[in-house]
């Protein structure tokens, strides 16, 4: 993940199936998930909800639960020189709690609108953007505005320099294992 640039990496994760680990190259600390020591980790997403993979399951949960969500296509629209649909997703009177959307809980006037923007394409996210705030107080808004860049599944690599998990693939970072 890129931050205020396109240059310079700011957190990068490395999966291998086994092992995932999330490197943050600005204070050089490395959380280590080690699914095979830790089984648990494969119950319930752990992963960030801005990811690709956390969208997915993010997706998902919504479509199971349609009676909690409101999902309308808005017209399509240009970003970043693609062609892109829009999905809007509210969310009122609920909040999601912690893994983005693993469990719903009542909250009395929280609202929360999530617009997507899908490459027509590629069926890939390009940017996405929402605001939360609760009607007692609707002029105190949450925002988040984020960007997709270079995107890529089932992309050609080199399997030996991307999914290397061993230690010294870390070497520098405080090591840090994650536990479910």
């Amino acid at each position: 993940m890129y931050v205020n640039d396109k240059e310079n990496v700011t957190f990068e994760d490395i999966y291998d199936g086994n092992r995932l680990i999330r490197k943050n190259n600005r204070d050089s600390v490395a959380r280590i998930y080690d699914l095979v020591k830790y089984p648990d980790f494969k119950k319930k997403p752990f992963w960030g909800h801005n990811t690709p993979y956390g969208m997915q399951y993010e997706f998902k949960y919504m479509l199971k639960n349609l009676d909690s969500y409101t999902i309308d296509r808005l017209d399509d629209t240009i970003v970043d020189e693609k062609n892109c649909f829009q999905i809007q997703v509210s969310l009122e009177d609920k909040v999601t709690m912690p893994n983005f959307g693993a469990r719903l809980e009542d909250e009395k006037g929280s609202v929360s609108k999530t617009l997507y923007f899908i490459d027509k394409e590629t069926y890939y996210p390009i940017k996405m953007s929402g605001e939360s705030y609760s009607t007692d107080n609707p002029e105190q808004k949450y925002f988040i505005d984020q960007r997709y860049y270079d995107i890529k599944f089932n992309s050609i690599i080199d399997e030996i320099k991307q999914f290397n998990t061993a230690n010294e693939s870390i070497v520098g970072f405080e090591k840090i294992e994650m536990k479910p």
